[in-house]
């Protein structure tokens, strides 16, 4: 093992750092082989100390941060080698690299004040471990890696305390690691072989109306930009990534996936840790089978999760869980979340679909059979309205079944259908029945629909039988354009799409602009429009500032579209003393104007929907898709691009912080504004966890959680309603059982106290403000004793899976006024 080379330092304390570097090399011994690493959030503010953070406890680290008393108990190095006299803390790593997770050894890590003075710098051992010992207390340390084969490394905002030892992330590093992260399970507890995927972060434009929206929800699986498995210590890295905003899925076996929107990435920054928590999940499973009994194999069953409101149905990808059916016909999802609601659908190829129309409460366990009937078939041909002549590629979308029944049971069957060169199509596996919705799409033409509200609807499907349509598509109209900045400067790959009021059943024209700002928009249906643009950098024009008519005759149109320049938001993020912050996650969210009128034009605003006078779906879809999000650097400083014209405000979030926002403030096109966002601290809770002998429980794990308005106003709280207001973070006391947890948010606070063999205690309504600090918070954990058993049905067959609870009520439907501490549900 290889010991630690410092090297540069200020004069000041050179030799105090020689000096300690004799001495370091029984202190690693110690912290190599006397305690397993952990994580504590590296890329925010860490820190050790009595309550341990989430990755100590992950990796199996019952005892916690190294303290003065326990080193000395174990006979471990000469506290002043470590320590200095006993007021300086350490700084503990390892390094790894991403390919083959082997340890990097020699590479020098240099440590910074936050000041930006160079303190020290130490070499890796042969496990990839470094050590700075001898730090002084303080908060805002740097840690720098930088050198050849791999993305240089800054992790900011570090924090020691005296006598303590400071554990940071298991770092990877590579030529290209963008993000790094963990998943847990609800107690903290790493989860190996977890699949985590990425996603475009922002909605995808969906502009192809509600029809054929639904149908590539169903029939489309998007592909991942980047996939990682997680390692045995829950670890997973991604290095494929660009500039932009992400989002992230992560999936276990029984367990509810996880979903992160909005993770910022930026390559010339450090890549942050992030955790990602996979609660208990709910379990689905059935049989897919057609209707003469036998079994369908390979049916995909899909369910789609229930996001709330039209518009969460329609943009972007759905949280979609999705498996298989085997030889037998049977299927297993059991990545659902216990309570919510999902729209099952099932597809299989030869056979009539099934999608519910209105969504279900999935349980703990639930079984649900499907029968697909073979149903019958729609032949068709598309051709065009002026000259009769094939459309090659035109898409059919079909629904057949009541899609507006509220009747939970309720289900349609979709299908889609390409024509080929000689505009012919087909259909198989339709269920019998009215087809409620038909819509036919083919570039250059205009949106066909056949439904049963426009009294143009198809013919019934008839069981076993081939029902056959002509579709005729009029050509539609030109809209073509420049895409320029104000000075006439042409603009390239801006999104460009009418505004069009039916835009969220049919779909409405969309492009881009090419190298020289040209946009070429067709198959427009008669009507006037707005012709709206988006681009990086600029803010989007107002349907009103450009406007087109499309006559009945097709004739080519032109109007040309003005981007306002963006502004730009830069400013630091710096704690309650002003010292600068790193890792805070920033966005931007509109102030609207203090005036008479705020609250009418707010009116206004709600009031607008599809066809009630507000932006279009298509115009809301364009706004969407530009979040502005920064995360800031060890200096604290941040930029945010892309703001629109308006007034603002910067918000900020991040570890051991309350939410905080910056002044309101107006930006104009162009401009560069700054703000500051001052981070005020959390609250903070004190305590110690006894078992009922008057021993500290050392191994106990705390989680604490503010309470959402909901469940402070819910009288009955239960144990697993209650664990959804938790934080991910978990904490474990000291030897003595004294625990110390900070960053809460203000509120009214849950605190949960678990360990093995031992009652889980609660405590409710623990009131706090910003920076306040409750101390002496007693647990008592009693020694508990363990309950087995069977759940069977009425059958007398065993129930897998079935949610079980104890309760120190007589009767467990009773209402009371709060949890009972110490009450497990």
């Amino acid at each position: 093992m290889s010991n630690p080379r410092t090297r540069s330092a200020p004069e000041a304390g050179k030799a105090l750092i020689l000096l300690l570097g004799v001495v370091a090399l029984a202190a690693i011994a110690f912290l190599l082989f006397g305690e397993q690493l952990g994580l504590t959030g590296g890329s925010g503010d860490s820190e050790g100390g009595t309550s341990i953070e989430e990755g100590d406890l992950l990796e199996g680290d019952g005892e916690g941060t190294t303290t003065v008393e326990e080193a000395d108990a174990l006979g471990a190095a000469d506290l002043e080698g470590l320590y200095g006299d006993g007021d300086r803390g350490a700084i503990q790593m390892r390094l790894f690299w991403v390919k083959g997770k082997r340890p990097v050894v020699g590479q020098s890590i240099a440590l910074v004040s936050r000041r930006g003075m160079d303190i020290a710098s130490v070499d890796t051992d042969p496990k990839g471990m470094a050590v700075f010992s001898g730090v002084a207390p303080d908060r805002g340390y740097n840690v720098l890696i930088q050198g050849e084969g791999f993305k240089a490394v800054r992790l900011g905002g570090i924090k020691v305390r005296k006598g303590e030892t400071t554990r940071l992330d298991d770092i990877y590093i590579g030529e290209n690691v963008v993000m790094r992260g963990r998943v847990v399970d609800r107690s903290g507890r790493p989860l190996p072989n977890a699949s985590v995927s990425v996603y475009q972060g922002v909605p995808e434009l969906q502009l192809d109306g509600v029809m054929f929206t639904m149908a590539n929800m169903a029939f489309n699986v998007p592909n991942p930009l980047e996939e990682s498995d997680t390692d045995g210590s829950g670890y997973f890295t991604m290095s494929t990534l660009q500039d932009g905003l992400y989002r992230l899925e992560a999936r276990r076996s029984g367990y509810r996936t996880a979903y992160k929107t909005d993770v910022a990435i930026r390559t010339d920054r450090d890549a942050g840790i992030m955790t990602l928590m996979l609660l208990d999940g709910a379990r689905l499973s059935g049989t897919v089978t057609n209707d003469s009994g036998e079994p369908i194999a390979n049916a995909r069953v899909m369910a789609f999760l229930e996001t709330g409101g039209r518009m969460g149905r329609f943009m972007g990808t759905p949280q979609r869980e999705m498996t298989t059916t085997n030889e037998k016909g049977e299927y297993v999802l059991d990545t659902l979340g216990r309570e919510m609601r999902y729209r099952i659908g099932v597809v299989a190829q030869g056979y009539a679909g099934y999608f519910q129309t209105r969504a279900r409460t999935i349980e703990m366990n639930e079984t649900m059979d499907f029968v697909l009937p073979q149903g019958g078939t729609i032949e068709g041909v598309v051709t065009a309205k002026q000259d009769g002549a094939p459309v090659a590629g035109a898409v059919i979308a079909v629904s057949v079944g009541n899609m507006m029944s509220r009747d939970e049971s309720n289900a349609v069957s979709t299908a889609m259908a390409r024509t080929d060169d000689e505009g012919r199509f087909r259909v198989d596996g339709v269920k019998a029945g009215p087809v409620s919705s038909a819509q036919i799409k083919a570039p250059g033409y205009v949106t066909e629909s056949r439904s049963q509200w426009t009294g143009n609807q198809l013919p019934d499907v008839k069981p076993g039988e081939t029902l056959e349509v002509a579709v005729e598509l009029m050509r539609g109209g030109t809209v073509r354009g420049i895409v320029k900045t104000q000075d006439g400067k042409p603009i390239a790959d801006a999104t460009v799409i009418l505004d069009s009021r039916a835009a969220f059943w049919a779909g409405t024209a969309s492009g881009s602009s090419d190298a020289n700002g040209e946009y070429v928009l067709q198959g427009v249906p008669a009507g006037e429009y707005g012709v709206v643009a988006s681009a990086a950098g600029y803010a989007p024009s107002d349907p009103q500032s450009s406007r087109v008519t499309v006559d009945e005759a097709g004739n080519e149109q032109v109007a040309d579209v003005v981007l306002s320049a963006a502004g730009t938001v830069t400013g630091k993020v710096v704690d309650q003393n002003g010292e600068p912050v790193a890792g805070i996650s920033l966005r931007v969210v509109a102030r609207a104007e203090e005036s008479e009128n705020a609250g009418a034009n707010r009116n206004n605003r709600r009031r607008g929907g599809f066809g009630r006078g507000g932006p279009s779906m298509a115009v809301r879809m364009l706004e969407n898709t530009r979040a502005v999000r920064a995360t800031s650097d060890v200096n604290g400083a941040y930029e945010l691009e892309g703001v629109a014209a308006g007034r603002w405000v910067v918000v900020g979030e991040g570890k051991d912080f309350v939410r905080s926002e910056s002044k309101p403030f107006r930006i104009e096109p162009g401009d560069v504004e700054k703000a500051e966002v001052k981070m005020l601290p959390g609250a903070v809770i004190t305590g110690r966890v006894l078992d009922d002998r008057g021993s500290p429980v050392k191994e106990a794990r705390i989680r604490v959680g503010t309470l959402s308005p909901d469940r402070v106003r819910t009288r009955n709280l239960s144990a697993w309603r209650a664990d959804r207001d938790l934080n991910a973070e978990v904490y474990t006391p000291d030897a003595t059982g004294a625990f110390r947890i900070e960053g809460i948010a203000p509120g009214t606070i849950l605190l949960k106290v678990e360990a093995d063999d031992h009652v889980t205690y609660y405590k409710r309504n623990i009131m706090l403000e910003a920076g306040q600090t409750k101390e002496g918070v007693a647990v008592s954990l009693d020694r508990g004793q363990t309950v087995k058993g069977i759940v069977r049905g009425a059958d007398g067959q065993p129930i897998r899976g079935a949610y079980v609870a104890v309760t120190k009520r007589r009767d467990p439907m009773q209402r009371q006024d709060q949890m009972e501490e110490g009450e497990t549900a």
